[in-house]
């Protein structure tokens, strides 16, 4: 009965079966990932596989390290779960919905900026057993001559030309900031992904519980209410 009396009271987040209970982050953070028989269980198990398809597709971040991108992504995803756990369980349905929106757009915005730096700033060298680099966007001085006239040779003809040699093609200042660029929106890309799936889990999960109180609410005797 004394759990009766917090039922639809501001604040007081409920389990699912609308009984009232109060929940803390991480008791939804758990329920999340034990969950296998409902779509939100799929869906998380799904965003936290994400850098497992990067290792076998290749469209992480080359820097620092093919190998390590994924690992690095996999933390980062992890403490971001568990930072938005902690910090949005106790918002309400209709905030955690504003919430989902702002992060599927920051997850759009980040996914089309690394697409165009990923295609224009990497390449795969015509060698064998070559992996993805990164390339810069200013030539260095000997590359620059031969870019001029009489020879105008393309960036791309010059690194051929020098084995494909990145660092006497385009200086360590450029190629250094495009290797941020990427893994930076590719983090911010992981992230936002994150985010935007665990506000819609936690926002679906509130909606209902809500629902639920409401629900509760409504079937109960007059003489409990008059208690309340």
């Amino acid at each position: 009965m004394d759990r009766m009396k917090d039922v639809g009271k501001p604040g007081v987040k409920l389990s699912e079966d609308g009984r009232g209970a109060q929940k803390t982050g991480l008791d939804e953070f758990k329920a999340v990932f034990s969950d296998f028989r409902t779509v939100a269980g799929y869906v998380t198990k799904g965003t936290a596989a994400f850098p497992l398809v990067d290792y076998l597709v290749k469209f992480g971040s080359p820097w620092p390290a093919p190998s390590l991108t994924p690992v690095l992504t996999s933390l980062i995803g992890l403490l971001g779960f568990m930072a938005l756990y902690h910090f949005c369980y106790d918002l309400e349905w209709e905030q955690l919905g504003r919430c989902f929106t702002v992060f599927l757009v920051m997850f759009f915005c980040c996914l089309f900026a690394y697409s165009v730096v990923w295609q224009r700033f990497t390449q795969v060298p015509d060698a064998p057993n070559a992996q993805r680099v990164v390339k810069g966007f200013t030539l260095t001085p000997n590359a620059l001559e031969l870019a001029k006239p009489p020879l105008n040779m393309s960036p791309y003809e010059i690194w051929q030309g020098w084995s494909f040699d990145t660092d006497r093609v385009w200086t360590g200042a450029s190629i250094l900031i495009i290797d941020v660029s990427l893994l930076s929106l590719w983090i911010g890309l992981y992230v936002s992904l994150v985010a935007s799936v665990g506000s819609f889990i936690l926002y679906e999960r509130r909606r209902r519980a809500e629902v639920a109180s409401a629900v509760g609410y409504a079937r109960m005797s007059q003489k409990d209410r008059a208690r309340r």
